[in-house]
């Protein structure tokens, strides 16, 4: 794992206890605040200093909760950087999908939707304009091939000096309403 991230074992892999999502988190949490991965490659409690300092003196564990919730959350949910690369899903949306994990990150979110580029391109426009989308009906293509309806929302996480870094999108089964 250390070979594929450059981060070395015992530094920030401890900071959520060890669970094999850690280095995903790490990536999102570089992403999000514009560090890079070598500037977050401390022992636990240097990494939990360095992001104290950040929103506002958000902790490092409340991140580390954060994250925890995404990843539990019985909402399917995908972050998706600002070219449409997905950089985690959490397990609903997985299995909305019927994807593993690896197959969704680094994937265009676009090729999993139907949406005319179109549609995605005024979406994007709205999304980076307040900051948020709602009750958006779209249909994704699922890995057997079969199509589901959902209703979708997405908020656009910007950094300290207000750039777009990336959007957490939010998905809902329309059979399950």
């Amino acid at each position: 794992m250390s070979a594929l991230t450059g981060l070395a074992p015992g530094t920030v892999r401890g900071f959520l206890n060890g669970r094999p999502s850690s280095i995903d988190n790490v990536l999102v949490i570089a992403q999000a605040t514009g560090y890079t991965l070598a500037e977050l490659d401390q022992p636990p409690d240097e990494f939990r200093l360095r992001l104290n300092g950040l929103h506002g003196g958000v902790d490092g564990d409340a991140i580390g909760a954060s994250l925890l919730a995404f990843d539990e959350s019985p909402t399917p949910m995908a972050i998706l950087l600002m070219d449409g690369t997905i950089i985690k899903v959490n397990r609903e949306f997985r299995d909305l999908l019927g994807y593993a994990e690896g197959e969704l990150v680094g994937a265009l979110g676009s090729a999993l939707s139907l949406s005319t580029d179109e549609a995605r391109a005024e979406q994007t426009e709205e999304l980076l304009g307040s900051g948020a989308l709602h009750g958006r009906a779209a249909t994704l293509r699922r890995k057997d091939g079969s199509d589901v309806r959902v209703m979708t929302s997405a908020i656009l996480v910007r950094d300290r000096e207000g750039n777009p870094r990336f959007v957490i999108a939010r998905a809902r089964d329309l059979l399950d309403a």
